[in-house]
């Protein structure tokens, strides 16, 4: 299927979503999954359409939170960042790139090996405070939030998101201590 919106995940990312699911509720929860969501057999480095990725999350987080609402779409952005951080390649991954500080200004180019389709700019806006703009991606700003809520978790700091939305733009005000 080709994206609509012209957004695309790799592979692995949808991959790591379905070992979550299967570790957090088990066999069963996977059956779930597959009868409403279809075969779970993934190419890790094929691209596949955004709305494949939203259409997943959304049934995984019916599976794990009975619905899906702002707070339930950060929990599952969470979840996705874990997922990969915890994993093999993610350790690895994210130890190569040292501090969280030094990160930030990198994500564009880091969102750009694993999606295409959207732009994603950040400018420091002073000491621990980013402003995190993404364009074009259909994901509930929820999605994203706790992607970097999880992030800034990960590198042992506590975090503030704060989202502006503007037509197609998300805007995230990222603060930590």
């Amino acid at each position: 299927m080709e994206s609509k919106s012209g957004v695309t995940y790799k592979g692995f990312l949808f991959k790591s979503q379905v070992v979550a699911l299967k570790k957090l509720k088990g066999e069963a929860a996977l059956r779930v999954l597959e009868e409403r969501f279809g075969p779970l057999d993934f190419n890790g480095f094929k691209d596949y359409p955004a709305e494949d990725a939203i259409r997943m999350q959304t049934i995984i987080g019916e599976i794990l939170y009975g619905k899906m609402n702002d707070e339930n779409w950060c929990k599952i952005g969470e979840l996705i960042f874990n997922t990969f951080a915890y994993s093999e390649v993610g350790k690895t991954t994210l130890k190569l790139f040292g501090k969280l500080e030094n990160n930030i200004p990198r994500l564009p180019n880091i969102l750009q090996t694993i999606s295409k389709g959207f732009t994603c700019a950040v400018e420091k806006i002073g000491e621990n405070q980013y402003d995190i703009s993404i364009t074009g991606e259909p994901h509930n700003p929820g999605h994203y939030n706790g992607i970097f809520l999880g992030a800034i978790r990960y590198f042992g700091f506590e975090p503030t998101v704060t989202v502006t939305v503007r037509d197609t733009t998300q805007v995230f005000h990222v603060t930590w201590k």
